[in-house]
């Protein structure tokens, strides 16, 4: 059943992009169908598939990424004796994040935290202004992503810096 609603939404959006819909309300829809294709490959609801994918999974990757990031820039650069506290500060709100939403919707089941999840979007689109599509844009897409990339280039400048002290040490002959 959930293939055959991907297409369908697929179909709304090549009816989208005919109709010059808005590029956010078609990158939305496009998400939809996947999620739902996604549901339908591991044979669980489309709900389900949410959940797991956004309360659940999404969340740990950006805290594993930024756990990562942290444990990589302290072992780099090792001679800074401030980089141990300043990546146990950085780590805090990744941990403290997933916490609250995990603790917020856990108890409720998988369709149970997709439905309370709706509902909360719902209401941050409105007190935000920008509606129920954009803050799910926002939070899901953009927001991960951004963190993702910060998390890279933090662990880039670190790799970076590591390779230009080890540089400067085989000049000087240290």
């Amino acid at each position: 059943m959930s293939k055959y609603k991907a297409i369908i939404i697929l179909i709304i959006v090549l009816v989208g992009l005919i109709l010059m819909v808005p590029a956010s309300i078609i990158v939305f829809y496009i998400c939809c169908a996947i999620m739902q294709i996604v549901a339908w490959i591991f044979g669980v609801t489309y709900e389900a598939a949410n959940t797991i994918c956004f309360i659940y999974l999404e969340p740990a990757i950006i805290t594993l990424t930024a756990t990562i990031t942290a444990c990589y820039v302290v072992h780099k650069l090792k001679p800074h004796i401030l980089w141990v506290p300043l990546a146990i500060i950085y780590l805090i709100p990744y941990y403290m994040g997933c916490y609250v939403i995990w603790s917020h919707y856990y108890p409720l089941g998988l369709d149970g935290a997709c439905r309370l999840a709706y509902k909360d979007l719902e209401v941050l689109g409105n007190v935000t202004g920008v509606g129920y599509i954009a803050i799910n844009l926002f939070l899901f897409i953009i927001l991960f992503l951004g963190l993702m990339i910060l998390n890279i280039l933090i662990m880039r400048r670190a790799y970076k810096h590591n390779l230009s002290s080890k540089a400067s040490s085989l000049r000087t002959g240290d």
